[in-house]
């Protein structure tokens, strides 16, 4: 427990230190079970800072102190998030010096990283990771405790990385922190004093006995580094290349330290499956079974995750059987086998169902030599069955679980395969069974997010829900494709799918009968590969040589990939002058320039428009579109010539340049933009805001990470994208090196650039697979805009390409710039020679039905007849149109929530099947009808955790919603209004009505409006930045900064909580030098007087960043003039003033104090009605005298009144009374603060009023065309 640390303590403090015990004490009797009482200590903790940031010290070694024990006995984890935040915002404010609190802000930091990591953030885990390292970076001497921070730090990292799929990067991190933990573990001197310094830091053993011993919880110190070593020799288990010294260090750790408590089973059967090439049998045995024993002993005191605690066994047990098919171990493996069954008998969760039967699936298939046989059948059926009932993939593990999945997938996708082949053989028309499982598996291995299939075969009950039967029809995707293609006779589809020893290849067309089917060979792959490395060879080798075909050394690997291709596949592009490509990227197959492939007359992207998709889903979106994208001329046209480590690029700033003013000639807003501008943040903010973006720059990428290199030192890698949500992204061109591949993780998650814009957005994405040459990629994206203007994008690459071959450049020079996404698209303003496809009849009647139905402003019942009749007639006349037929299912569909109540649509099946097909079909006003559907019965029922869920998927679609529709963007922001009120009532902010009780129309009128302001202020910090505490305090600007974001929203409202921060802040600047010794004994009070008033003035719901730091910048202005002016003050006329109104304020409170309870009141009022007066008189004296000193006074004789207004209601009535007094003299004396400001406010704000708004600030507000 926490003792009074304070010298001396304060009644509040008191008050919160024995809440904060009695709550923690109650929790840890529980066993740590009851999570309300650990969440009671947490609010007790917060409340101890805001209404007692004096304590600020004490509170960010409580945080750490709390952070730990709860990390070590499972407390839910967004209670240490908030405990962590806490800590660190206290670390903040406190004035103790740098370096005493570096290392506990560090470890506090990685408390807030783990919480993160247990509830599946891994951005933000990643975030708070940044700011332990910035912290860590300036302790010169690393001591033992800071190696253990250290590699805590990196252990870490490996798991979050880990849990992004990022192995490479995760077993780097693991290396360096086991390396780290080893060395304090083997170093005699180290380890005999990291105990002591691990109990100094993480405990602080201060109070009452300093003199206690601490040697009895060394132990668990030792304990905490000994769990840290094994678990980052775990981590390196199951993410390193060659694993077999990791398992065995890993063993020893175990038999030394145990089994570490934060192990997850997940981590377990993940690092079993590794055994097979790192263990004999027996020894991977008798390993496991160590384990087991060692982990059953607490299993139940795991927190709920998608691995639960009855799971487990058949987790590890099915992973070690998937190890071991060879035959000498039948034995073992059939008791395996049966243990694993009985262990099905208990409730077992989805996730670890699928993840076992997967498992026993590839033992049986491998067993089998992967021949098909009834065990191997039978095991296929289970395990596709358990994909049904895992349904939806959500939450921190998803990806972990794909991952181990995707064996398993694999097989069942090439049994299937063969399945639907032979019921293709025997029947006239295809079972859409074995077809639609077909699509989906494919598609779980190439998408990231996993929605799972409703079910394998149609259920009997369909006629009773008309939205899963067209979330049945979208699914299956493949004659879906087929029929859409019928209205694009020049376009094919190709779709590759590798299995162990072949690549299947699926090849439709709209003028074929049927889908074509075909499996190649082993030399199909060899000679694809070949030609990307001849690629890359002749780039490396050629220079900036001059060929014509003569000197093409590439043709006869291009001839020789484009000969392996099944010769049904051959024939099919041969037709075609459009190809649409699905590469599988799990066999990195989208890093072979099909573009460069030979037909024996040609290079195919010289007469084909060649455009790669990442899924079957992709293809379906850009075949069946029936909505408008961006239509706003905006071009970003840049470049970055100059980056560290890297040659110049000679000719991207005259490309760049180039670019703008032929896109500039065709009516396009383009201004320039400087290489200095394009900072990540800004560039980010910039892409959102363009319909266009052209970028030559340098591009890298490596084992673990892509990225973009920007000035600075800067990177914008694939992870900054996917870390933000993007209403809008443009077409995009990346002139740069290798941005065009992507690197397969796993699961059917990929990370590439040009994919992943694709994926966050972009309609359609131009990059290059290989390094580019300067001179060349200039020509050909010349060449492009010009075609572009009057051709869709890829018949303008296309174009562009045979005009630069017709110049005699190599092909390996044009060849590997590939596109992604969809190849019609049309730039905005472009004026197409030939009329680009319209959507068919069927899809434009899905379209016209939709955008009737889901219109909000015109709820006409004729209108949607009318239409809704349209549609079944286009049907009638096209009844293979399976989107067609959905949408008209979804209509019928939504009548049935206009039945529901409330408390039965949120657990109704029915909902979930309306939701998933509008998002099939992809047209937005219908993805978000539902989703209202499910906030407002979230809002009825009064759940504010699930409410703010369901608001926040549903503002996901109204967000680009709201750009293009007014009607919809005032949906938004209403629902934006009930968000930002939910959010601010869970921290504690509340509305008061001020006077008589309003009558309800009057309260009803009030909520409307301050809704609207909640939603305005919304709006603005979704569109915008953020306004965030700096991890560190380096400059004044730094903590001026923080000192005005910290009081956001209403903390240290109270004025003794006011005064009480800033005697912190003003010992935190006088430490740092920032103040002079001079003015120490009224630095405090002045800036309580003016950062007061600035807190005051900040809009509850959002603290915008200009104002925040305008306001920062008034502080700054303040001190400069207690540096200049009151140091000392004495002596100068305008002081002589001011001087003696604190004493005033003393004596006016003395004699109030002095009074009986019958006489108090009647000098209360009147004392401080004379001190508001004579506060007012001095300041008019200032003001007509020595106006130039108004800001400091003023701020200064408010600063007093906040200052001496101590009195806390805990003291009685009369106390209260003369608190309430006070602070209404301090309101009635700051009624002109604003003007009296202005000496502070003018210059602080100086450069948010006086600079100019840039393009994107023109852009975001709507103000005009380029100048």
């Amino acid at each position: 427990m926490i003792s009074q640390w304070r010298d001396p303590p304060t009644r509040d403090g008191l008050v919160w230190l024995q809440q904060f015990n009695e709550a923690l004490a109650s929790w840890l009797a529980s066993g740590s079970k009851d999570a309300a009482t650990f969440a009671q200590a947490v609010q007790s903790l917060q409340f101890l800072f805001e209404r007692c940031p004096g304590y600020s010290p004490e509170v960010a070694q409580i945080a750490l102190h709390t952070a730990t024990i709860g990390r070590l006995l499972h407390a839910d984890p967004q209670a240490v998030v908030d405990i962590a935040r806490t800590g660190l915002d206290a670390a903040t404010t406190s004035s103790l010096d740098r370096s005493v609190k570096a290392l506990p802000t560090a470890l506090l930091a990685l408390a807030l990283a783990e919480a993160y990591l247990a509830s599946g953030q891994r951005f933000a885990g990643l975030d708070a990771l940044r700011h332990a390292e910035r912290e860590l970076a300036t302790i010169p001497d690393k001591q033992p405790m800071t190696l253990y921070a250290c590699s805590r730090l990196k252990a870490l990292k490996g798991e979050l990385e880990e849990l992004g799929l990022e192995a490479v990067r995760a077993s780097q991190a693991f290396l360096e922190a086991a390396d780290l933990a080893r060395f304090i573990l083997e170093d005699p001197q180290a380890e005999a004093s990291f105990p002591v310094e691990w109990v100094r830091v993480m405990m602080d053993p201060v109070g009452d006995r300093p003199e206690q011993p601490w040697v009895d919880i060394f132990p668990l110190a030792v304990k905490d580094l000994g769990e840290l070593y094994t678990r980052a020799l775990f981590g390196l288990a199951r993410t390193a290349l060659d694993p077999a010294e990791a398992l065995r260090a890993a063993r020893q750790a175990v038999e030394k330290y145990g089994l570490p408590l934060l192990l997850d089973p997940g981590d377990l059967a993940r690092m079993v499956t590794r055994f097979g090439s790192t263990f004999s049998f027996p020894e991977a045995q008798d390993f496991v079974n160590e384990l087991m024993k060692k982990f059953a002993g607490r299993i139940e005191q795991k927190p709920e995750v998608p691995f639960s605690a009855d799971n487990w066994l058949a987790l590890i047990l099915a992973a070690l059987v998937r190890g071991y098919p060879q035959p000498e171990h039948t034995k073992e493996t059939k008791k395996l086998i049966s243990q694993i069954q009985e262990s099905f008998e208990i409730p077992i969760s989805a996730a670890a169902h699928a993840v076992a039967l997967g498992y026993l699936l590839a033992y049986h298939y491998h067993r089998a030599g992967g021949k098909t046989n009834r065990m191997v059948l039978e095991s296929r059926n289970d395990f596709l069955n358990s994909l049904v009932g895992l349904g939806e993939l959500v939450g921190a593990q998803e990806f972990l679980i794909k991952v181990l999945l995707e064996e398993a997938v694999v097989i069942t996708l090439k049994l299937v395969y063969e399945e639907w082949e032979k019921v293709r053989r025997n029947a006239p028309q295809d079972e859409p069974g074995p077809r639609t499982s077909l699509a989906n598996l494919i598609d779980f291995l190439r998408q990231p997010r996993w929605r799972g299939i409703p079910y394998v075969a149609a259920p009997e009950s369909l006629s009773e829900s008309p939205a899963l039967v067209g979330l049945l029809l979208l699914q299956d995707r493949l004659p879906i494709i087929h029929h859409a293609l019928h209205a694009r006779p020049e376009t094919a589809v190709i779709v590759l799918q590798s299995f162990q020893d072949s690549t299947l290849f699926l090849g439709l067309a709209g003028d074929q009968p049927e889908i074509l089917a075909a499996l190649a060979g082993r030399e199909y792959r060899e000679a694809a590969l070949n030609l990307a490395r001849q690629a890359q060879e002749e780039l490396e080798f050629a220079g900036l040589a001059l060929g014509g075909v003569q000197d093409d050394g590439l043709r006869p690997a291009a001839c020789e990939a484009f000969a392996a291709l099944p010769a049904s596949i051959q024939e099919l592009i041969q037709k075609k002058s459009t190809l649409i490509l699905a590469p599988d990227f799990r066999d990195a197959q989208d890093r072979v320039p099909f573009e460069l492939m030979h037909d024996g007359q040609s290079y195919l992207s010289l007469k084909k428009v060649v455009a790669r998709v990442a899924s079957l889903s992709q293809v379906v979106q850009i075949l069946t579109r029936f909505t408008d994208l961006n239509s706003e001329k905006r071009a970003v046209c840049a470049a970055i010539p100059e980056v560290e480590g890297y040659p110049e690029l000679e000719y991207s700033r005259p490309e760049a340049a180039a670019v703008r003013r032929l896109l500039q000639l065709q009516g396009w807003d383009a201004p320039e933009i400087s290489t200095k501008e394009l900072l990540e943040e800004r560039l980010l903010g910039l892409m959102e805001q363009a319909s266009l973006l052209h970028l030559s720059a340098h591009g890298e990428t490596t084992a673990g990470e892509e990225a973009l290199l920007l000035p600075e030192r800067q990177r914008l890698t694939t992870e900054d994208l996917l870390r933000r949500h993007f209403t809008q992204l443009p077409f995009i061109y990346l002139d740069t090196c290798f941005l065009g591949a992507s690197r397969y993780l796993g699961g059917g998650v990929s990370r590439g650039m040009a994919f992943t814009l694709v994926e966050t957005g972009a309609p359609a994405v131009i990059a290059n697979l290989t390094p580019v040459v300067d001179e060349n990629a200039a020509t050909l994206a010349l060449a492009f805009y010009r075609y572009a203007q009057a051709h869709p994008v890829g018949e303008a690459l296309r174009r562009a390409r045979m005009e630069v071959y017709a110049d005699g450049r190599l092909p390996v020079y044009w060849g590997a710039t590939v596109l992604a996404g969809d190849p019609l698209y049309v730039l905005p303003g472009a004026h197409p020679e030939s009329p680009v496809h319209k959507p068919s009849e069927a899809i434009q009647a899905l379209g016209d039905m939709l955008a009737v139905v889901t219109n909000l402003t015109k709820r006409d019942q004729k209108a949607w007849k009318k239409v809704y009749r349209a549609a079944r007639k286009a049907y009638e006349h096209d009844p293979e149109d399976m989107p067609l037929q959905a949408g008209l299912l979804w209509v019928q569909s939504i009548a049935v929530l206009d039945e529901m109540e409330p408390a039965d649509f949120w657990i109704d099946e029915e909902v979930e099947w309306i939701t998933r097909l509008a998002d099939e079909l992809g047209y937005l006003p219908a993805m978000a009808i539902p989703r209202m559907y499910a906030a407002d019965a979230a809002l009825a029922e009064g759940d504010d955790e699930y409410t703010q869920m369901a608001i926040e998927d549903l503002l996901e679609i109204l967000d680009p919603l709201s750009r293009k529709d007014e009607g919809w963007a005032r949906v938004r922001l209403s629902y934006l209004g009930k968000l930002k009120k939910i959010q601010l009532a869970s921290e504690g902010i509340e509305r008061r009505y001020m006077g008589p009780e309003p009558d309800q129309e009057t309260r009803e009128g009030m909520d409307d409006i301050v809704d609207l302001l909640y939603a305005v202020d919304a709006d603005q910090e979704r569109a915008g930045e953020i306004s965030q505490l700096r991890d560190l305090e380096e400059t004044l600007e730094d903590i001026a900064w923080n000192a005005v974001v910290i009081g956001h929203p209403n903390r240290f409202e109270a004025p003794p909580e006011a005064a009480t921060f800033c005697q912190e802040l003003a010992q935190k600047l006088h430490m740092r030098n920032f103040l002079k010794a001079e003015n120490r004994p009224y630095a405090a009070t002045l800036l309580t007087g003016l950062l007061y008033h600035l807190w005051g003035m900040q809009h509850v719901a959002y603290l915008e960043p200009d104002l925040a730091a305008g306001q920062a910048g008034t502080l700054i202005q303040a001190v400069k003039d207690l540096n200049e002016h009151w140091s000392p003050p004495e002596g100068q006329p305008w002081f002589e003033i001011i001087r003696d109104f604190p004493n005033q304020v003393d004596r006016a409170l003395a004699l109030i104090e002095s009074q009986t309870y019958d006489t108090v009141y009647d000098v209360l009022e009147p004392q401080i009605k004379r001190l508001a007066k004579t506060a007012k008189s001095i300041l008019k004296k200032i003001r007509k005298n020595y106006p130039q000193s108004l800001a400091g006074c003023s701020a200064y004789i408010q600063g007093v009144l906040i200052e001496k207004n101590t009195f806390s209601p805990l003291d009685g009535s009369v106390p209260e009374d003369i608190g309430e007094n006070l602070k209404q003299a301090y309101i009635d004396v700051s009624e002109n603060a604003e003007v009296d400001f202005q000496g502070y406010l003018m210059p602080g704000f100086e450069y948010i009023r006086t600079r100019d708004l840039d393009d994107l600030d023109r852009w975001k507000y709507g103000l005009g065309d380029s100048p």
